[in-house]
């Protein structure tokens, strides 16, 4: 493999993971509303670690006399995103710093895998609202509970993500030799080989682990749940997979048959995969779809590429693979 290329390979993978890492992942975000007079000022906290208590602030301004108090809303356990606002528990909020308006509470965090939904309010000594601090996008802000990941586990994740994108990398520029220079398939079969076997043990059996240390559970891609960190993992693993079985002539040389895609349009998948890799991995781990739309787009997907993968089979007849520099055994 030339130095050029890897270093290439290099370069793109740590700028793909670096920006995955700032933009996917769930980071904290200053909110600043105002509303009846008041201006709230929040800094979201998107997760928190399970069993222990924990200090939700927020910056309150605007006259707060003594007839008027800040108050924190929260759901109780077993309660959803859905449930109605009048079922929250309500608990007084303290003045922090008197210079800076800041006011606190102390919440105590429930198992990993939970989540509390919560809201601020301003209220009267009748308990009227003045002033109710709600995100925009939903009708409460989100708190996740998670467990303590062990570092062996996160530092197995990092090199295999790693792993994946170079090796991505490297064969969609092989894709791309296929279709500037005809250059035979076989050393990009031999490369999607690796990436087969990479993003299967990090969407497999690592991500099996970060979500049993994380969340308190195992898997839930489809057709075992709707979660988007799963199901991204395992349509990458799916695509990959599919590339390698239309490649799988050159790969054996011609002995398996003939490979189920042209040298051309294998070249192009590989390139769209890398594609692929870099949608799933700036896809934000808390995206929030509706079950119907993940499965709809799962489903989809993984039947678009098995019907192109079965045609494909249809239309090229057993025999050895016949592009220059590949065998022949017809």
């Amino acid at each position: 493999m030339k130095p050029a290329r890897i270093i290439i390979a290099l370069a793109l993978s740590l700028a793909v993971l670096y920006i995955a890492r700032t933009y996917s992942t769930v980071q904290p975000q200053t909110i600043t509303t105002t509303t009846n007079g008041f201006t709230f000022t929040y800094e979201t906290v998107p997760k928190a670690l399970e069993m222990t208590s924990f200090d939700i602030n927020v910056k309150v301004d605007g006259d707060i006399d003594s007839t008027l108090s800040v108050v924190f809303k929260s759901s109780k356990y077993g309660q959803d995103i859905h449930t109605p606002h009048y079922q929250y528990t309500t608990t007084p909020m303290t003045l922090l710093d008197s210079t800076s308006n800041i006011y606190t509470t102390t919440i105590q965090t429930g198992k990993r895998g939970q989540n509390i939904y919560y809201y601020f309010v301003i209220r009267d000594n009748t308990g009227g609202q003045r002033a109710v601090f709600l995100p925009q996008d939903t009708n409460a802000f989100t708190l996740r509970f998670i467990g303590d990941i062990p570092n062996y586990v996160l530092a197995l994740h990092i090199v295999f993500l790693f792993a994946t994108a170079f090796l991505v990398t490297i064969a969609a520029l092989q894709g791309l030799d296929i279709l500037t220079k005809s250059a035979p398939v076989a050393p990009l079969s031999k490369t999607m080989v690796w990436v087969v076997l990479c993003t299967f043990i990090a969407g497999y059996p690592i991500g099996f682990m970060m979500n049993q240390f994380g969340y308190g559970g195992f898997w839930e891609g489809i057709p075992f749940g709707t979660n988007v960190t799963d199901n991204k993992s395992q349509l990458l693993f799916v695509y990959m997979f599919i590339v390698l079985l239309g490649s799988i002539g050159s790969l054996t040389g011609g002995k398996t048959g003939k490979d189920a895609f042209s040298s051309k349009t294998i070249g192009k998948l590989a390139i769209f995969g890398f594609f692929l890799l870099v949608l799933t991995y700036l896809t934000p781990h808390s995206l929030q779809l509706s079950p119907t739309l993940i499965n709809t787009i799962c489903y989809g997907f993984i039947s678009l590429i098995l019907i192109a993968y079965t045609l494909g089979l249809l239309k090229h007849q057993k025999g050895g693979v016949t592009k220059k520099g590949r065998k022949t055994s017809a």
